[in-house]
């Protein structure tokens, strides 16, 4: 049988007090490491891997930069579908998010853009083609409601 003296049970409230903390700083820290680009590197390599399997599409990115507090660019992308024909190829792609309104489910964009960009899409039938070539494309405001 074991007998807890005061200063026991003390230390063990001690400890668990402190490692809670501990926790609860990590858990606070976490959504700024996404703000390292070694992190980015990791989360976008994963992402991408769990997109293609998904969808089936084949999909490369060469960089992903997210800047503080939601400023997204892409470069160099590349989407090729099962059949292997290239649906987009991007050399840029941007979106600025604005922070508070993604707390009400709204995406705020402050500004988005792309830059020579190629999208081709063929219908499963063969009955239409869609293809766009877009040297320069910027959207200044905008606003997508979430909660409905």
């Amino acid at each position: 049988m074991i007998i807890l003296g005061n200063s026991n049970i003390k230390n063990i409230l001690r400890f668990l007090i402190k490692s809670l903390l501990a926790l609860l700083v990590v858990i606070a820290i976490l959504p700024f490491m996404l703000y390292i680009p070694r992190v980015q590197e990791w989360v976008k390599d994963i992402v991408i891997s769990k997109v293609s399997q998904t969808t089936g599409l084949d999909i490369s990115i060469d960089r992903i930069l997210l800047k503080f507090p939601l400023e997204l660019e892409v470069d160099n992308t590349l989407v090729i579908e099962a059949s292997r024909d290239t649906m987009l190829q991007a050399e840029k792609i941007g979106i600025d998010v604005k922070l508070l309104p993604l707390l009400r489910l709204d995406v705020a964009v402050k500004s988005a853009n792309v830059r020579n960009a190629k999208y081709r899409m063929l219908s499963a039938d063969s009955s239409m083609l869609l293809k766009a070539h877009i040297n320069k494309f910027e959207l200044a405001v905008g606003n997508l409601d979430r909660k409905s």
